[in-house]
């Protein structure tokens, strides 16, 4: 009978002293789930061949009709994970849309003629990151001669090496006094159907780089 209960005493006493291992583990578990993320500082530079998209369409449209891009380089100024500042230049001379048909080469004349981009006189534009709170960047997009602010919402991931962004804004292209966005406003009926929207999507999706 002695020898029943010690051991049974000596499973009881395993057992807790596993228990108290267990918990010991866990509780390290969460604590290493929980550390906080390595503070990334620095300036990053977009990689070669970076272009942000565009989307346009006539009033009449459902769907995006016009779909481009437009090249880009610059650089996103990090500090303890947060964008902090940065400035790009758009290269508005080299405005694409997608497609090689002799529409889409009329189009792309079309837009950096002096009733649209008027790239003669203004080949780029350029956007100044003013700063980012949660999923928003902030900054002033400066076109034509004309500047404007911009928040772009989406989201940012940061390592040691590299920084990537995804996210989008829309932009009312009227702001820009393009004479050709003025007119088409006024026209009525069918006329107004077949006039593009002044407002776009804009989309960036960017690696940066040290």
């Amino acid at each position: 009978m002695k020898k029943f209960f010690y051991t049974v005493f000596a499973f009881a006493a395993l057992t807790m002293v596993s228990c108290e291992s267990q918990q010991e583990g866990e509780a390290e578990g969460v604590e290493s789930e929980n550390e906080a993320p390595a503070s990334i500082s620095g300036t990053y530079n977009t990689v070669d061949g970076s272009a942000i998209t565009w989307k346009a369409k006539h009033y009449k449209d459902d769907e995006y009709v016009h779909v481009g891009t437009v090249p880009t380089a610059g650089n996103l100024v990090v500090d303890n994970n947060k964008i902090v500042g940065g400035e790009f230049n758009i290269d508005i001379l080299n405005l694409d849309e997608e497609g090689d048909s002799e529409y889409n080469q009329m189009l792309e004349g079309h837009l950096q003629d002096s009733t649209f981009f008027n790239t003669a006189i203004y080949p780029t534009a350029k956007f100044t990151i003013t700063g980012s709170e949660g999923n928003k960047v902030m900054g002033t997009l400066e076109l034509i001669g004309i500047k404007t602010d911009v928040t772009l919402e989406g989201i940012a991931a940061f390592s040691e090496d590299e920084v990537t962004f995804e996210g989008s804004t829309t932009l009312d292209m009227l702001t820009f006094n393009m004479p050709f966005l003025i007119e088409s406003e006024k026209a009525t009926g069918d006329d107004k159907g077949q006039s593009p929207d002044p407002i776009i999507v804009v989309e960036v999706d960017m690696t940066f780089t040290k």
